[in-house]
């Protein structure tokens, strides 16, 4: 089979070329923006978090720090510590309860 002699402009071109001739102006695509985020305003309903029962975690920054300085070894280090100081609790218990965070 021969090789295609065309250009890559002979073979896209058709892809490529816009179907009008006119310049698209700044402020009709910022004006549809904003018509298309009121579309989307008025179509999905407003959901307050509170409403919903969403809350904020807390933070788990000390937690991933503490992960990548162990090689993702601190849940178990913490579990084994809470299993020690809390009779109550077992390591697989308090891993259980960590897993949770």
């Amino acid at each position: 089979m021969a090789a295609d002699k065309r250009t890559d402009e002979e073979l896209f071109n058709d892809v490529f070329t816009p179907k009008t001739e006119s310049v698209v102006d700044s402020s009709a695509v910022q004006a549809s923006s904003s018509e298309n985020v009121q579309l989307i305003q008025d179509v999905v309903p407003q959901v307050s978090l509170e409403e919903s029962g969403v809350v904020e975690a807390p933070s788990q920054k000390a937690r991933a720090f503490a992960g990548g300085l162990t090689f993702q070894f601190a849940d178990e280090l913490e579990a084994f510590a809470v299993s020690l100081l809390n009779d109550n609790v077992s390591y697989e218990e308090a891993k259980a309860e960590i897993n949770k965070k």
